[in-house]
């Protein structure tokens, strides 16, 4: 477990602290064959590389709980903004914001986006 802070901290990931619950992805994805990691940046990472807010709409959405109300306050935004910007997601990607395998999906293409951009600094 320790070993497995370590790595995380060499990161550099912009997280104040860390647990097991928070490193658990970051971990997974290191653990992902390159072909798999690839896909990801083809169909999530490249085609919203103009606008990253989206995706980072779609991950506070999902850590909202799926709640319409809570992520518009969370974000700062009207809900007719977030739907909006939730329905141009899914018309990009193809990934339905409404469920689980979704969310599994945004939350590694968005801890990858994030080693992309350390990984460039």
């Amino acid at each position: 477990e320790a070993q497995w802070f370590k790595e995380c901290l060499n990161l550099r990931f912009t997280e104040p602290y860390y647990s097991f619950q928070t490193i658990f992805p970051i971990l997974l994805i290191q653990q992902l064959p390159i072909s798999i990691l690839k896909f990801i940046e083809e169909q999530i990472i490249i085609p919203l590389k103009s606008d990253k807010e989206l995706l980072d709409t779609v991950k506070t959405f999902y850590e909202c709980g799926l709640n319409i109300t809570l992520t518009s306050k969370e974000l700062h935004m009207h809900r007719n903004t977030l739907t909006y910007r939730l329905s141009k997601f899914q018309e990009i990607t193809n990934i339905n914001t409404k469920n689980l395998d979704g969310a599994i999906l945004v939350y590694f293409a968005s801890y990858l986006w994030s080693s992309l951009q350390n990984a460039q600094n």
